[in-house]
């Protein structure tokens, strides 16, 4: 009997921090804040540079940057984490739905990977 093997790509979806100034209603940390109260705290923390590296040497087919609990805007590192994935030649993709950041910090994250496709 063949068996018939499918190469997957070694893809993660990464949680880079616990932040978001949003609360859509289908969200994970709308749930979250719903049953434990506004001001719980969501678990977690940031998402380091260090960590994203030991991510990228396994996962080397594609980030994901899109938040269950967050938006991948708002990590302090998610700039560098984009120059690090296009150092690596990492394919990699944001998701967000925020916009509280000032225009010249999007010029910023749009520059330092310019082969990073954005949702």
């Amino acid at each position: 009997m063949n068996k018939v093997v499918s190469m997957r790509r070694k893809c993660v979806n990464i949680e880079t921090n616990v932040k978001c100034t949003l609360q859509c209603p289908s969200c994970k940390r709308t749930d979250f804040k719903e049953k434990y109260g506004q001001n719980a705290p969501i678990p977690g923390g940031n998402l380091t540079l260090e960590d994203l590296g030991k991510c990228i040497d396994y996962f080397s087919n594609g980030i994901s940057f899109c938040g269950q609990h967050s938006d991948p805007i708002f990590s302090p590192y998610l700039i560098d984490m984009l120059k690090l994935c296009k150092e690596k030649d990492v394919r990699c993709d944001i998701h967000t739905a925020a916009s509280h950041r000032p225009e010249s910090w999007w010029r910023e994250a749009f520059l330092a990977n310019t082969d990073a496709e954005w949702w």
